[in-house]
């Protein structure tokens, strides 16, 4: 860890948040996944993540986002400071995805689809193949597969 003399006093140069950049890091996961590091988005824990979605793809007070309960509960969190409607979907009692309920909830308002595998708080993988349902069924609309 890097160390300054200040008044005499040894000390560390720490810093409170990591770094926004994450240049090496980029750099890495751009090597491995053979893309470019300013294609690659690195926040800081997810709730970072989630809360940029809603700034980024919704206009407050019009556009609404897709969750299917019970979920990680950043995404109602997210959806009422940013004034974004939440349609929510409950999972099957086996907490899998209902996807026929879900593509009819879709309008052209619908920015955003949170899909959460392993679930939180069911711990259930979603498979691939419903994943690939939603994003070729709604191309207008983002899916989002958070694993965290």
């Amino acid at each position: 860890m890097p160390r300054e003399k200040r008044g005499g006093v040894e000390h560390l140069n720490l810093e409170r948040y990591p770094s926004p950049y994450q240049f090496e890091l980029k750099e890495l996961v751009g090597g491995v996944r053979g893309c470019k590091p300013e294609n690659i988005f690195v926040g800081v824990g997810s709730d970072e993540a989630i809360d940029l979605l809603f700034r980024i793809f919704c206009t407050p007070g019009t556009d609404n986002v897709i969750t299917t309960p019970p979920t990680y509960g950043m995404y109602k969190v997210c959806a009422k400071v940013n004034d974004v409607l939440i349609k929510e979907i409950p999972l099957s009692p086996s907490f899998d995805l209902r996807i026929a309920p879900m593509l009819a909830a879709v309008d052209r308002y619908t920015k955003l689809i949170f899909v959460c595998s392993p679930g939180n708080p069911t711990a259930k993988s979603i498979p691939l193949e419903d994943v690939v349902s939603l994003a070729t069924k709604c191309p207008d609309t983002i899916v989002i597969v958070d694993e965290a």
